[in-house]
């Protein structure tokens, strides 16, 4: 069975649209672990914990060990004068051309 490295975050993170290796392309191939890619470029810090938590969830249900899974979340943030700051970037869903904002317990994600 493979082992698998999970990364998640926003477009630092999305491989399927560029075709150059990023950051989670370097750190499988040194892990020598298969890559799980769940970057998205403009998704918004609960979108990136949410795809993460599942995904692992995902992962320890199809009987993949704990040791074989690793997995790094690079939430969004925002640098300010050579500061960090985590950036209120909310998700948002588009339906009929009409933004609505995410209720992480009325979507498929798992809700504390």
């Amino acid at each position: 069975m493979p082992k698998y490295f999970v990364s998640s975050g926003c477009s630092y993170s999305d491989t399927h649209s560029t075709e150059f290796k990023l950051w989670n392309n370097f750190v499988a191939e040194y892990l020598d672990r298969e890559l799980v890619q769940l970057g998205i470029g403009g998704v918004g810090n609960q979108f990136i914990a949410h795809s993460f938590i599942n995904k692992i969830k995902e992962l320890l249900d199809n009987d993949v060990p704990s040791e074989d899974i690793f997995g790094i979340v690079i939430p969004i943030i925002l640098i300010i004068f050579g500061t960090m700051h985590v950036q209120a970037r909310t998700d948002r869903l588009l339906k009929n051309n009409i933004i609505i904002r995410l209720n992480p317990c009325q979507t498929s994600f798992i809700c504390p």
